[in-house]
């Protein structure tokens, strides 16, 4: 598989917001790029380690305290064979004028979890409540199958850090009440830690690899967090008294309380540490404000 990477610098790029319609006749070979598989191909291999406690408190109640701890080894990743550093010249050459890029797939680095969670159970005829409280340590290279590390003077093992999607604390509790034998009350609430943000130079090629988008110098890989999550949703639900059918209504709110989360934010920091730009960090998406539905529900 070949493909082709224009940069704002590359020869016959177009021009922002401008597009190529189609793929131009010529290619220049400087812009092509390839991926190769080795013959050395390992595949990955996790081992996972859990314990629990568990405490009955009542004949209702359970309490428990568990630990989960993995390890992933020949975790992939990407290397560009075709980038070499000249220290004589203080740059980066690429040996085969034929390519731009010769991306290799690699199966050598690693990933590493650890978390402890908390749970409380309790079950009754008129009410019930499920709580679990989560804090982890999650640490990885990359984000994806693509992954490729920031700077190849360094290693992989530099891009060693926090992973993006999992939060370091997680809370969640919901529970229902019977009102009546007919009547229910419910809901769940649940809060959460920031995901990582990973601080780079939008369009910027730092190192000068050729690669545009680098992490700002100083910083390491997903070491800043979003602001936190947190919504409340409740639902009421009446059963209408029929034997030949069970016949419900219900009345359930999303983020009752229209609680401001941030999906995203703006990881544009700029190429230079203690100067982020205006725009660092501000919210480039929400989650959805409070949502209401009503709806009825036929068994037979």
């Amino acid at each position: 598989m070949i493909s082709a990477t224009w940069t704002p610098s590359s020869p016959g790029a177009p021009v922002y917001p401008n597009v190529f319609t189609s793929q131009p006749a010529v290619l220049p070979k400087s812009l092509v790029n390839t991926n190769i598989l080795p013959d050395n191909f390992q595949t990955p291999t996790s081992g996972q380690l859990t314990g629990t406690f568990e405490r009955a408190l009542t004949p209702n109640t359970v309490v428990s305290a568990s630990v989960v701890a993995s390890h992933s080894w020949n975790v992939n990743y990407r290397w560009d064979t075709n980038l070499v550093w000249d220290d004589a010249k203080q740059a980066w050459t690429r040996p085969d004028s034929n390519y731009r890029q010769i991306l290799q797939y690699r199966w050598d680095t690693r990933e590493n979890y650890l978390a402890g969670i908390l749970e409380f159970k309790r079950r009754g005829t008129r009410f019930g409540v499920n709580g679990s409280l989560t804090l982890n340590r999650a640490r990885n290279t990359g984000n994806s199958y693509g992954s490729m590390a920031n700077d190849q003077r360094y290693g992989v093992a530099a891009d060693y850090g926090p992973q993006a999607d999992t939060p370091t604390v997680r809370g969640v509790v919901s529970g229902w009440y019977n009102i009546a034998r007919a009547i229910q009350i419910s809901g769940v609430f649940q809060a959460r830690s920031g995901m990582a943000v990973n601080p780079t130079a939008s369009g910027l090629d730092l190192n000068g690899d050729g690669v545009t988008g680098d992490r700002t110098p100083g910083f390491g890989r997903n070491s800043f967090r979003a602001p936190g999550f947190s919504q409340t949703d409740l639902r009421f639900t009446w059963r209408l008294p029929i034997t030949q059918a069970k016949v419900e209504f219900y009345v359930e709110s999303f983020n009752v309380f229209n609680q401001i989360n941030v999906r995203s934010v703006n990881g544009d920091y700029g190429p230079t540490d203690g100067q982020p730009k205006s725009a660092w960090m501000l919210p480039t998406g929400y989650y959805p404000p409070r949502e209401a539905q009503f709806g009825a529900r036929i068994a037979f």
